[in-house]
């Protein structure tokens, strides 16, 4: 009662329906079957729990003796008695005494292959007779394999192996993996005909055993977690087989027979989460939509994205099916408005009803980007704040400022937790005022926000013990839209254990839209291609937005979702079709498969129309190189450089002529030194610099963010009001008045944190180039809310990566030819194969013209570089064997099921350890060092650091900003206290080092100017 959905658009509802009747319809054959499947996998899946290891070591641990991870899991021993059950048709004519033999059976199999491992002291394939028998034996005991960790897989993935489920470490008595003394809970009365009942219910396993693997482990995961959570303290002291302890270890909790009942009761209710209910979530009906949203204008600059939009719609329209959506433009097209107009087109105009709601993640690569995407959500395209979420590790931090500068977005939403709902403020609006609607819909019960009663008590109980996560998962299920980093959601890509089970819970849930998706490392998009493919089993639509997306990645990301979608249509009756479309806002650009041809043809298509609209457009951008003869000669080459283009560049401001370019080096130890040696400039002119890179205190690099953003937002009637400001802030003008010169040069010398995530508006740029990609990107921030063509070169290429000067020669840590860890079984890319020896910039990119999308999605004769990043790519795909590809494991129902393809793909792949330093004192002229050299654990190891671990620095020479340190905490916390844990989440550094010695003794030397760096001698 009170849905929107249950009102027609004449405000017609029908008043009989009464919720209890639903309840009571049948459910389809299809689910029925995945539904009995769950649950039958929920009444063997502790089957080990039974034995006397376990028992022995929950008893030990209740008496507080030391206990030992098991030497066989109880996983294994359940998956093996599970195999006995399927041989021979012994399901058919089951009893409890069946079950005892498998038992039996299991423990030994268990106990050889123990002993195996031990004697080879590495992991054995374990044999299972239900892989070759497939079909619901098949599903079932995978998933009661696999309901903690997945397992690990032979180099085949043919097979199972040992790895993940037993400690070599641990003895095994000869006994140990009988069953306990006591009656097993299979002899308690009604669970053997519970069990025939569930059997019973199995007609049609074949349509989803392919979709199991999402659907079925995330939904046992779940229910045993939810019944984990609701376990009690024994009220009979822990007599019989136990399953767990209480919360502090100290006592029997739920009886073995409880648990297991706890969890096949919830499975149902899990199912209905995951399956059932999966198109019910909170999701905007077509009223809810801001107009420009849902019809966006057809004409004019933007009527790209009018035309993408009606598209979608005649596309949904047209039939089942899935819908997968490549978006080339460019910045400052629009694609932020464009991404949920052609969303939404295609989500109202779905030929299923029951599919017709906007619910979709936003998923990016940085914090920042989640966060400022949220503002423009509510800010620009107009949503209500009770329908935009936003989700990220850490916050950016809000400064506040007396003087706003207009940016073309909405205003800051600050203080943002890790997971957040932006809801309406609170003052209360006057009558009739902007916004009032909103704030009444904000204090109704609205019951098209409610999730399923499920995942409500699940968000209860696991909020009870884990610090407030359950109100976070709650806002996870219940937002419309999420604008979140894509860790969020790229657990459900590399499931291996249940840290994956609230983002799998959102996929499953939420269309997608991948941002600036060729922004991350060809391993990386490995792993995204597993996330693209669960996004189509799931049946919700994709959206890739890139201006320089290659057909090889756009390709690979469609490929895995229409095998994902295929997996979905066939489970649920749906017609095995994909809506594909591509579009960019170059004219003659939109391509969809409703014109008889297939996503291929499409995106050539529309890359045709880009690099044809490129090729007629003024060059915004254009290079030349920049010589030295030693590395020790940068800093002066680099300053001459800053000056020529000074002078082809400046603006006229207030009688002054000013610059603002950048200096982008790759590493930190690079840019530091960069930065510190830049001589000054030439008489009659004065230079301001600044420096930034990763290893700012978060408070500090935060408020020279702030303050670049204010000064370069270069739009509207008056460009340079941001940079006016800063001169008049930071005292230039005053300074060059003084000196009776005119030019004034504002140089930022920093990392590759500036190429993407900061909108900023430069004169100029001198680039170190390290990746196509990188050079691409950083010199989109040169004239980039400014029209017109560049007159003279107005980006500088050194004329080698720094990095080679480094690294033997090599492009490499980071670039192209970084060596590879052994176990991806990828070759290493050497540059000498692909014509360039010499790794200089002429080699690696030809000759310097003007820079756009070309240099990625066509390149040109003499350009190998981006032809060596495009093979580095596809070897990620592949691997050794066609099992080790994208394609092998989106076609291997047991590669899903196993983890190893998660551990050859990794996700942000990282070989180095983390430490985090950061400041403390109550007065900023005399903080100290702490540092924790082992980050995010429960036992950190906290340390004051010496005056001679972290050394003091002379400040940056002619700095632009001083004191910044303090300025920064008066501008985000007014007149706060210091305070130790202020300081410490803000006044923090994380610092990665190469291994635990490194961590021992890191040698860096501070100061705010130039933030923390490796000691120079």
């Amino acid at each position: 009662m009170g849905s929107r959905k249950r009102f027609d658009e004449n405000g017609q509802a029908p008043i009989a329906t009464h919720g209890r009747a639903a309840c009571r319809q049948p459910v389809s054959g299809t689910a029925a079957t995945m539904r009995a499947i769950i649950r039958i996998a929920a009444m063997f899946h502790d089957l080990g729990k039974a034995t006397r290891l376990f028992q022995d070591k929950l008893r030990a641990a209740i008496a507080g003796r030391e206990t030992v991870p098991d030497a066989v899991r109880h996983e294994m021993i359940s998956a093996l008695a599970w195999d006995e059950l399927c041989m021979d048709g012994r399901l058919k004519a089951i009893d409890a005494a069946a079950i005892d033999q498998a038992m039996s059976a299991a423990a030994r199999r268990g106990g050889e292959a123990h002993a195996a491992a031990r004697a080879a002291q590495d992991g054995v394939a374990v044999p299972f007779s239900f892989l070759d028998q497939g079909g619901f034996a098949e599903a079932v005991g995978l998933l009661i394999l696999g309901h903690h960790r997945q397992p690990m897989l032979t180099e085949d993935f043919a097979a199972i192996r040992s790895d993940h489920h037993m400690n070599l470490d641990a003895d095994l008595p000869a006994d140990a993996l009988q069953v306990a003394d006591g009656l097993p809970f299979w002899h308690e009365q009604g669970w053997i005909p519970r069990l025939q009942r569930e059997l019973g219910k199995i007609t049609e396993p074949d349509p989803v055993l392919d979709v199991l693997d999402l659907y079925g482990r995330t939904s046992l995961m779940l229910a045993d977690h939810f019944a984990s959570a609701r376990k009690e303290k024994s009220r009979d002291g822990g007599r019989g087989h136990i399953a767990n302890t209480t919360q502090d270890g100290r006592h029997a909790a739920d009886s073995l027979h409880r648990h297991v009942e706890r969890v096949v009761d919830a499975a149902r209710s899990s199912f209905d989460a995951m399956v059932s209910s999966r198109l019910s979530y909170p999701g905007l009906l077509e009223s809810e939509v801001p107009k420009s949203i849902r019809y966006p204008s057809s004409a004019g600059r933007f009527g790209w994205q009018g035309q993408a939009a009606a598209r979608a719609a005649a596309l949904a329209a047209s039939g089942e099916g899935g819908f997968f959506a490549c978006l080339m433009a460019g910045t400052g097209t629009g694609k932020t408005r464009a991404a949920p107009s052609i969303l939404a087109a295609a989500a109202f105009a779905d030929a299923v009803p029951e599919r017709r709601s906007l619910r979709f993640t936003l998923g990016l690569g940085l914090r920042v980007l989640a966060t400022q995407s949220g503002k423009e959500y509510i800010g620009d395209l107009g949503f209500s704040e009770r329908d935009v979420s936003v989700m990220v590790g850490s916050p950016p931090i809000a400064f506040r400022d007396a003087k706003k500068v207009e940016t073309g977005s909405g205003d800051m939403l600050g203080g943002l937790d890790p997971i957040d709902v932006i809801g309406a403020g609170s003052e209360i609006p006057e009558d009739g005022a902007e916004g009032e609607d909103d704030w009444l819909l904000g204090l109704t019960h609205d019951v098209d926000r409610n999730v399923p009663a499920f995942v409500d008590l699940l968000a209860e109980r696991d909020g009870a013990f884990r610090r407030n996560r359950g109100s976070k998962l709650r806002k996870l299920a219940s937002c419309p839209i999420l604008c979140a980093t894509i860790d969020n959601v790229i657990g459900s890509a590399s499931p291996e254990r249940a840290r994956h089970l609230a983002a799998t819970l959102r996929v499953a849930t939420s269309d997608l839209v991948l941002d600036e998706v060729d922004q991350y490392s060809p391993e990386d998009l490995a792993v995204v291609g597993r996330l693209a493919y669960q996004t189509g089993v799931a049946g919700r639509r994709l959206i890739i937005m890139s201006a320089t997306v290659t057909p090889r990645i756009a390709q690979a990301l469609y490929a895995a979702y229409r095998a994902g979608w295929s997996a979905h249509a066939k489970a649920f009756g749906l017609r095995d079709h994909v809506h594909a479309l591509c579009t960019s806002d170059a004219p003659g650009s939109l391509a969809g498969t409703d014109e008889g041809i297939d996503f291929a043809r499409c995106l050539a298509r529309t890359r045709e129309a880009v690099l044809a609209a490129l090729a007629a457009a003024p060059a915004r951008r254009m290079a030349e190189l920049l010589s030295f003869d030693r590395l020790e000669d940068l800093p002066a080459a680099v300053s001459d450089c800053c000056s020529r283009m000074h002078d082809r560049h400046a603006v006229e401001v207030d009688g002054f002529r000013l610059s603002a370019g950048f200096v982008r080096a790759t590493r930190i130890s690079h840019t530091a030194r960069l930065a510190m040696g830049l001589p000054d400039p030439a008489e009659g002119r004065i230079r301001a610099v600044i420096c930034l890179h990763s290893r700012f205190t978060r408070l500090g690099r935060g408020w020279i963010e702030d303050q670049l953003k204010r000064a370069l937002t270069r739009k509207g009637e008056d460009p340079h009001a941001g940079l006016r400001g800063l001169c008049l802030s930071e005292g230039l003008f005053e300074r060059a008045r003084a000196l009776g010169v005119r030019d004034i040069e504002i140089v930022l010398v920093c990392s590759p944190v500036i190429e993407t995530g900061n909108d900023l508006d430069f004169d100029y740029a001198i680039l170190d180039p390290s990746s196509t990609r990188s050079v691409v990107q950083a010199a989109g921030r040169v004239r980039r809310h400014r029209p017109g063509e560049a007159a003279a070169p107005n980006v500088a290429l050194l004329q080698a990566p720094l990095v080679t000067l480094d690294e033997g020669g090599l492009l490499a840590m980071p670039g192209v030819e970084t060596r590879l860890p052994g176990e991806t079984g990828v070759r290493r890319i050497n540059l000498v194969g692909f014509g360039a020896e010499g790794r200089q910039t002429r080699q690696l990119l030809g000759a310097p013209g003007a820079i756009d999308a070309r240099m990625v999605l066509a390149p040109a004769a003499g350009q190998p570089l981006p032809v060596a990043e495009d093979a580095l790519f596809e070897g990620f795909l592949g691997g050794r064997c066609a099992a080790e590809s994208l394609t092998g494991w989106t076609s291997s129902r047991l590669a899903r099921h196993g983890c190893r393809h998660s551990r050859l793909r990794r996700f942000r792949r990282n070989t180095s350890m983390k430490i985090v330093a950061w400041q403390k004192g109550e007065d900023f002229s005399a903080l100290s060092w702490s540092w924790d050299r082992l980050p995010g654990r429960w036992d950190p190891l906290l340390n004051d650091v010496s005056a001679d671990t972290i050394a003091g620095l002379p400040p940056l020479r002619n700095s632009l900003f001083h004191g910044s340190t303090e300025r920064a905490w008066q501008s985000a916390l007014g007149d706060a206290d210091i305070t130790a844990a202020r300081t410490r989440q803000l006044l923090c550094v994380d610092i990665e080092v190469r291994d635990r010695e490194a961590a021992e003794d890191p040698e860096l030397a501070y100061h705010e100017t130039l933030g923390l760096i490796q000691a120079v001698s």
